[in-house]
């Protein structure tokens, strides 16, 4: 449903586009039984959902809810007006030149990179092409797409995503469903760290004030964006602490609300502090974000529209990374005694397939999320729902 061939301004303003799903029109499913899973105490049809970045605004959110996910995140937004990065920012990977396995061009291996960046690795290098619908029309090689994702988190206003998030209908926080906001503070490059977390407890409010309005009951907030100044704030258990404190002061007024931190990878030596302080101020984590790699075009040159050298990967490139990050996640969970509706896991990274999707049940994830793998393939989630035997019925597509 996101165009790749044209700027992010020009996809928001657009709306989703039918022509970039896999078909060429939005499917549409209605479920037909009762929700025989849940988030929390929030009741899904089926632990499945899309995270904050491909889902843009409030018609892409309808798209994804009408197409049978069930915990739709709204793009991340911030306490102010945000710029993303220039196009291109959306590119496929053609190849990890360093730091992992395979190549798509020869179709010898599949591509998994395997260095992290941050304390556990360095950052791999990988070779990028264009996008194209003719590559997405191959379901094979569109099973294991990996892309580019180097935005920047933009965001509109607060007045402007304020008034689009509340716009959604009381269906898409009820029964089976449940759609998230997505929320994170904003770093300036010559900005105190002081002002970060007033601002961090400041957007909190905002998002919990709109959510609440909207009737919604989950907020997440990303901690974990690898295109922004500095490092991420994950990879600093004290910078960690203090953000998901301030956020959390930022909720006092709003009980009622869960709030859910979305991570990198985490370093093996630091998931149990994370998973502690995360447990002390928050209601639960999702896990992976993008990974840090170095972009290059097959000259060798930086190939993302902003001129940076590295941005983060998605898709099947990244999903044994997130697979391990979720069963680390979850053995801290249990370790710890938090129990599934107290404590929730949401697995993100790489999930292309039903296959996937199995696996990130069995790491231990109460719902998982997919991004690569659900923004030119919507038909997921009724493939999901036949294989979990989640009764359904088809509607008119459009």
């Amino acid at each position: 449903m996101y165009n790749p061939l044209v700027s992010y301004e020009e996809n928001l303003k657009r709306g989703p586009a039918p022509e970039w799903n896999r078909g060429g029109f939005f499917p549409s499913i209605v479920f037909t039984g009762e929700p025989q899973f849940s988030i929390f105490d929030f009741p899904l049809y089926l632990p499945l959902g899309i995270p904050a970045g491909p889902l843009l605004s409030k018609a892409f959110v309808e798209v994804a809810l009408k197409a049978g996910f069930c915990m739709p995140v709204y793009k991340t937004v911030r306490s102010r007006p945000w710029q993303s990065h220039p196009w291109p920012n959306v590119l496929r990977l053609a190849k990890i030149e360093d730091g992992g396995s395979g190549d798509t061009e020869s179709g010898s291996e599949l591509l998994q990179i395997r260095n992290p960046a941050g304390p556990e690795g360095r950052r791999a290098s990988v070779q990028v092409l264009p996008l194209e619908a003719e590559f997405l029309a191959d379901s094979e090689k569109s099973r294991t797409l990996s892309i580019t994702n180097a935005f920047g988190v933009p965001s509109s206003s607060p007045q402007q995503w304020s008034a689009d998030f509340c716009t959604l209908s009381a269906d898409s926080f009820s029964g089976g469903y449940h759609s998230v906001l997505s929320f994170q503070g904003s770093r300036l490059p010559d900005g105190r760290w002081i002002d970060f977390l007033e601002d961090t407890a400041q957007t909190a409010r905002l998002a919990a004030g709109c959510i609440r309005k909207a009737g919604g009951k989950i907020l997440e907030m990303n901690v974990s964006c690898p295109n922004e100044a500095g490092a991420p704030i994950y990879s600093d258990t004290a910078a960690l602490a203090e953000t998901v404190r301030c956020a959390a002061e930022g909720l006092s007024d709003f009980p009622e609300l869960k709030l859910i931190i979305k991570l990198g990878v985490v370093p093996r030596q630091n998931v149990l502090k994370t998973v502690e302080i995360i447990a002390k101020y928050a209601h639960g984590i999702a896990s992976i974000n993008t990974v840090s790699a170095n972009i290059k075009n097959p000259r060798g040159e930086n190939a993302l529209g902003s001129g940076a050298s590295h941005g983060g990967v998605c898709g099947f490139a990244i999903r044994d990374q997130a697979l391990e990050m979720v069963r680390r996640l979850n053995e801290v969970r249990r370790s710890l005694g938090l129990h599934r509706r107290e404590f929730a896991l949401v697995g993100v990274g790489g999930c292309s397939g039903l296959d996937d999707f199995q696996k990130f049940l069995d790491a231990g994830a109460d719902v998982v999320h997919a991004a690569t793998g659900a923004m030119w393939n919507l038909q997921l989630a009724g493939e999901a729902a036949k294989f979990l035997n989640v009764d359904f019925a088809t509607g008119a597509n459009r």
